[in-house]
């Protein structure tokens, strides 16, 4: 039988994903002078973490094409 190789690492990407949502966190979450407007921080930023990986990603199926 012949395995089929997924076109990307879950793995590397997963974990490049899980740092930077809890770089983006702390780092939002710890400055105070934000007040009520950490969620909205918060969910403009994971949008960002999700475009950059989502890109790289991208990037990574072209090279490997």
């Amino acid at each position: 039988m012949e395995s089929k190789q997924s076109p990307f690492n879950y793995l590397y990407f997963g974990f490049f994903l899980g740092v930077l949502l809890l770089l983006t966190t702390s780092s939002i979450y710890a400055r105070e002078s934000l007040g009520g407007s950490q969620l909205f921080f918060f969910l403009y930023a994971l949008g960002q973490v999700l475009l950059e990986v989502a890109l790289l990603i991208a990037v990574g199926l072209i090279i490997q094409r």
